[in-house]
């Protein structure tokens, strides 16, 4: 193994000297973005039609969705729920 000269050492500490700054925790690096969902249906009909609203938070949660929002609106109402 090759000796360090003065040189080589104080370019090592100018190069290292920050290094600890520089390096990210491992949540950070780890850590993902939650993946949302959201829901809608406007008639209880379209369950006929395969988009019920438990159809699409099925397909929703296939997808990868953690958190689901989901609404049913009709001409005379609104509902909003939030599931997870």
């Amino acid at each position: 193994m090759r000796k360090m000269s003065e040189k080589d050492k104080r370019e090592y500490d100018r190069i290292t000297a920050h290094a600890e700054q520089m390096t990210l925790p491992l949540e950070k690096l780890t850590t993902r973005s939650k993946i949302y969902g959201y829901a809608r249906v406007s008639t209880y009909g379209q369950a006929a039609h395969g988009n019920s609203l438990e159809e699409q938070k099925r397909q929703l949660r296939k997808a990868g969705a953690e958190e689901i929002f989901a609404d049913v609106f009709t001409g005379k109402t609104a509902q909003c729920r939030h599931t997870q």
